[in-house]
């Protein structure tokens, strides 16, 4: 039979294209926000062959990845913007780490009386922080309890050892600013800042993917922005377009969860 309409539809990092009437039962997935509808989940951005590393950050699982040539190598637990204070989806890239930075107030109405911060334990922004675009930037923090949460003002922070651990691990690879002495450097001026240029930017894409298909288990993570109108119509599609029957599973407990879930899909593969 000659099928006469075809779609595609975009999560996380792949696109799939699929015949439209092979779509599941139901219709939109995201919900309104205001007078237009949430954004998509976006396609990250194409891995460019001189991009040996990349890093994703999916903001429902609080979650930073490092991928190297592809293959995820690290995870970080992160904090996220809070609703008032969204982070950002879209892509940028990684070109500097500062360490030991200053941190300047915003021009914005929640900080305008916060004073210039030196760098050491009180600065907002821990050891080290590497800048993305639009005041955006990933950090450490001197809040840990933050750590899990939507509780930034759109940043991304990360434990203050873990920001050291990636910033360190990208300036190791992709500069030749790659001896242990430096870190030590580091330290011992710890009232300094050290701005460091790494050879090649280092891609950075921002996802917002509630639900994600990862390997045997599917995953459904807090709405934290409200973008998802049916959470269970959104899981019944990611199962269908990786080969597993989407009502071979009871998926009525995942209705705007507040915890993660974790489904086992193993033995329903097709």
């Amino acid at each position: 039979m000659r099928l006469s309409s075809f779609f595609v539809v975009t999560f996380g990092i792949g696109v799939i294209s699929y015949p439209a009437m092979h779509m599941p039962r139901g219709g939109i997935f995201f919900a309104d926000e205001g007078k237009k509808q949430a954004e998509p989940i976006p396609k990250p951005s194409p891995t460019k062959t001189d991009f040996a590393y990349r890093i994703i950050v999916n903001i429902p699982a609080t979650k930073l990845s490092l991928l190297e040539n592809g293959v995820p190598i690290k995870e970080f637990p992160i904090a996220v913007g809070q609703a008032t204070y969204k982070t950002p989806t879209g892509s940028d890239e990684i070109k500097e780490v500062v360490w030991n930075p200053w941190w300047y107030p915003p021009n914005s109405e929640w900080a305008k009386d916060e004073k210039i911060t030196p760098p050491g334990p009180r600065n907002p922004l821990g050891p080290v922080k590497m800048e993305l675009g639009d005041e955006i930037r990933i950090h450490g923090t001197s809040k840990p309890w933050s750590i899990g949460r939507a509780a930034s003002h759109g940043c991304v922070r990360m434990l203050s050892e873990d920001a050291a651990e990636l910033a360190w691990f990208l300036q190791s690879r992709l500069t030749d600013k790659s001896d242990p002495s430096y870190l030590e450097k580091y330290k011992k001026f710890a009232s300094s800042s050290f701005h460091v240029k790494l050879d090649r930017p280092v891609s950075v894409d921002l996802i917002y993917e509630p639900i994600a298909f990862l390997e045997d288990y599917l995953f459904i993570y807090p709405d934290l922005y409200n973008k998802v109108k049916d959470p269970k119509e959104l899981a019944e599609w990611k199962l269908f377009v990786n080969g597993i029957d989407p009502w071979a599973l009871s998926l009525d407990k995942i209705e705007k969860t507040k915890e993660i879930v974790q489904i086992d899909i193993s033995t329903l593969r097709r």
